[in-house]
């Protein structure tokens, strides 16, 4: 039960996915079940439950709501609630984040530079 939506590569990214180059953000859906967000692609893969705990818990990756993770490398800015991948505009990838997360990964992105 896989869905994808196309991705300009030469490469499979349902096969050849790596979280922490790939996937601007992720959700966990469900039992196994994560939907993951890219520059120019969304993919729902089924994932064992100790991958998804390692998905969890990479330094890479903060949760910023319930079951969404924001890979903290791909974050291009902040305005007001909203986070920012790439540039900015009326088609970038953006993502709402409350004011108290937005303070935790403001600081966890600088002490990562």
């Amino acid at each position: 039960m896989a869905m994808t939506q196309a991705a300009p590569t030469d490469r499979d990214l349902y096969e050849d996915l790596a979280p922490e180059r790939d996937v601007l953000f992720f959700r966990v859906g469900g039992p196994e079940l994560v939907f993951f967000d890219g520059r120019n692609f969304k993919l729902k893969k089924r994932l064992s439950s100790d991958r998804i705990a390692l998905l969890r818990s990479d330094p890479n990756f903060c949760l910023v709501a319930p079951d969404t993770y924001v890979n903290l490398r791909k974050v291009s800015e902040f305005d007001g609630e909203v986070l920012y991948f790439g540039e900015k505009g009326p088609d970038a990838k953006r993502l709402p984040v409350s004011r108290w997360r937005r303070g935790a990964i403001r600081e966890l992105i600088a002490n990562r530079k």
